[in-house]
């Protein structure tokens, strides 16, 4: 259809396409306007272009710094966002206003973003900066939504390409390797043993605290979670002994089951590069606390855990992340109903 265009003022124009009248304008701050009047009339269409040509227009322009600290604001006050999330946020655009300069919001286009991501992906993974445009598209995106800018840079911008990498386990005989290399008794030993029977996450350990734990039930409960939902899991043999005599040890049962110094948490880097790594042997300098996870999961799926159930046991939101990760290593079976099963086959047995 061709498109009709009347120009109603000096600087607002209105067109029909599609059969539907469009504005076609620009404000005082040089921001241009297009948006759908939602009308077939022509009368109609100059009289609703005529009353948004009226309305007041914005004349500020925010910069990136401004923009950035409104932003952080409704991040923390309307959604609700994490400290982490937050801080995540505050470094990734801070890291673009650093390159770009603290420039006004609507000079960011499309070229800008992609210039930093080249300029970034020299020396960093593929998944970092995925993760700064996941950054920068929430951001921008926010900008779009409060009439700062008309559209997202961000949109034109792709990521890398991302290699799928197979999660790393240790065989059994690797395993004991780890184990064996670990001073007897020690508290990083029972550590490590204790992510190996439990596949619980680094950092849910460590805040694990002796109230958390129920002796007569042989579960823990693990309230500060990935996924905000406090889940209760039920130890295994191994891990039930480790923490019922460190509990036994504990001055307070307020003490984190596996304590820093003065009851403080660790930080699970610094378990990993000053308790860890320096007991490892050189072939084995790739293992990490997360490896225990992802061997704990094998070891199930061996054993003939379904998804559904596997999932609830590692704190998924969806079974669907836990066939994600962990369908290379084994058989793994999803229910779809009670008597009808889909088993998914790949990878090498460990």
């Amino acid at each position: 259809m061709t498109q009709r265009r009347r120009e109603v003022l000096p600087g607002l124009t209105i067109y029909r396409n599609y059969r539907t009248w469009s504005i076609d304008m620009r404000d005082k701050s040089g921001r241009r306007i297009r948006q759908s009047l939602h009308t077939l009339d022509e009368a109609d269409a100059v009289r609703r272009a005529l009353e948004i040509h009226r309305q007041p227009k914005r004349v500020d322009v925010l910069k990136l710094s401004e923009a950035l600290e409104a932003f952080l604001q409704d991040r923390r006050d309307e959604r609700g966002c994490k400290p982490e999330t937050i801080r995540s946020y505050k470094y990734d655009l801070a890291a673009l206003i650093t390159f770009v300069g603290d420039v006004p919001l609507p000079s960011i286009s499309k070229k800008e973003l992609r210039s930093y991501v080249k300029f970034r992906s020299a020396k960093l993974a593929p998944a970092t900066i995925r993760g700064y445009l996941r950054s920068f598209r929430a951001f921008f995106k926010w900008a779009e939504d409060e009439d700062l800018i008309d559209r997202s840079p961000a949109r034109a911008v792709r990521g890398p390409k991302m290699r799928r990498t197979r999660r790393k386990t240790m065989t059994r005989d690797e395993t004991r390797t780890v184990i064996g290399v670990l001073p007897a008794g020690s508290w990083i030993l029972d550590y490590f043993t204790t992510l190996l029977a439990t596949g619980m996450r680094p950092s849910e350990l460590l805040r694990a605290s002796g109230n958390d734990f129920s002796e007569s039930a042989g579960t823990l409960r693990i309230p500060e979670t990935k996924t905000d939902v406090p889940r209760v899991i039920e130890l295994l043999a191994d891990a039930r002994e480790i923490i019922t005599r460190r509990c036994a040890q504990l001055p307070s049962l307020s003490w984190p089951i596996f304590h820093g110094a003065r009851g403080c948490v660790r930080s699970p880097g610094n378990v990993l590069n000053q308790s860890l790594k320096p007991q490892l042997p050189e072939d084995l300098k790739w293992v990490t606390l997360y490896c225990a996870r992802h061997s704990f999961s094998a070891r199930r799926i061996e054993e003939g855990w379904d998804q559904l159930k596997l999932a609830a046991y590692m704190g998924h939101k969806s079974p669907q992340t836990t066939h994600q990760h962990y369908a290379d290593f084994s058989v793994i079976r999803i229910p779809v109903h009670a008597e009808n099963q889909v088993a998914f086959v790949a990878g090498r047995e460990v």
